[in-house]
């Protein structure tokens, strides 16, 4: 398994979030009408899910056959610590489920100014 670092701005604890996910294959990932899931964790092996992204809460939206943004809320990573969360997408839409092939390492940060 390979890895490749791309910059990106870190999850700042109790602030809105988003990311756009972009990947070329064929097929195409994200399909019209494909349904995905993430669970944000923090780390592969922990139990506790930090938050849910779906396509039906709108944590994930489509954006093209090759791209989504993932959205976390200023509610769902309030209480975040800095360290970092990872988090992977699956299709769901199709049985059986179809994993996507990668994982996401985020940074999280605590913010000077919190609680407005």
């Amino acid at each position: 398994m390979s890895t490749t670092t791309q910059p990106g701005a870190p999850i700042v604890a109790g602030y809105p979030w988003s990311l756009n996910v972009h990947a070329v294959a064929t097929p195409a990932l994200f399909p019209s009408g494909g349904a995905f899931t993430a669970h944000v964790r923090d780390s592969v092996s922990a139990g506790a899910i930090r938050a849910t992204l779906t396509t039906a809460n709108g944590g994930i939206v489509r954006v093209d056959d090759d791209t989504v943004t993932l959205n976390i809320t200023a509610t769902e990573s309030a209480a975040w610590k800095m360290a970092s969360v990872v988090l992977d997408l699956v299709r769901t839409d199709v049985a059986p489920d179809q994993y996507l092939g990668f994982t996401l390492t985020i940074p999280v940060v605590r913010p000077v100014t919190r609680g407005l």
